[in-house]
């Protein structure tokens, strides 16, 4: 009869565990769903918008981490100086963006800077410090951060990010923020309400890593260009995370669509 007893206790609890590995599994299962619809809402949304530029030249600023710039690092494989895993210079986000932006007016011009040490640590490095006075004089800038703010950090990112905004809005005549290439929601709210607060066009760009990772990402032996312009393969994983020149490519659309 003990026996009995226990068997019934260990099926009771071996069928609530079923059920609520179920439920968390749906749960899991809806959540990516909506993911996707909201990537899917957000490419109609980016590729269906036209930018409404006049025909006036006009100077822009990136900012960004190493989707925008990142130096030669032989260290990681990297062998470039440009928007990192781009294969050459003219197919990184920046450049295709400063073409788009010519064929308006060639007057106008594109000018990138690296900011990642204020994603890594914003607690020690103010946007003074790591912008200067690169914002001095430009008709726009784009803000193309925070991939690598770190977990800890992340219930501050919507001040710090505030206040570098507000830093950019002094020197330039518009500002406008792009959200994140690899989905994180948390630092993804903290960027579209910041957007919200200082009155700035928030992009959507994670839609590309959700939906075309088959097509947006390099591979591994895929071939890049050095600083010198010879070719060598990507080996290893380092950078395989980062947007390929097609990626680059909807990035940049995605920016010149919604200025």
């Amino acid at each position: 009869m003990r026996f009995f007893k226990f068997a019934i206790i260990a099926a009771l609890i071996a069928s609530t565990a079923a059920v609520a590995a179920y439920g968390s599994d749906k749960d899991a299962d809806k959540a990516a769903r909506k993911v996707v619809r909201t990537a899917q809402k957000n490419e109609r949304k980016v590729t269906r918008d036209k930018c409404s530029l006049s025909k006036e030249p006009i100077k822009v600023l990136c900012i960004g981490n190493s989707l925008t710039f990142h130096g030669r690092y032989d260290k990681i494989g990297w062998k470039s100086a440009h928007g990192m895993a781009a294969s050459k210079p003219e197919f990184d986000y920046c450049h295709m963006l400063e073409k788009m932006l010519r064929g308006i007016n060639p007057e106008s011009s594109l000018t990138s800077r690296n900011a990642g040490r204020w994603e890594l640590d914003f607690y020690h490095n103010s946007p003074e410090t790591v912008l200067e006075d690169a914002c001095e004089g430009k008709d726009i800038v784009v803000i193309r951060l925070c991939e690598n703010v770190p977990g800890a950090a992340v219930p501050d990112l919507e001040e710090k990010l505030g206040e570098f905004i507000s830093y950019c809005q002094k020197g330039a005549k518009r500002v406008v923020i792009t959200g994140m290439f690899w989905t994180d929601e948390a630092k993804e709210q903290a960027i579209r309400n910041c957007a919200k607060k200082y009155g700035i066009t928030y992009i959507p760009i994670n839609w590309i890593w959700e939906l075309h990772q088959d097509t947006c990402l390099p591979k591994e032996g895929d071939t890049l260009y050095d600083t010198d312009g010879k070719p060598y393969q990507i080996e290893g994983t380092i950078f395989i995370t980062h947007p390929n020149d097609a990626g680059m490519e909807k990035i940049a659309t995605s920016i010149f669509n919604s200025l």
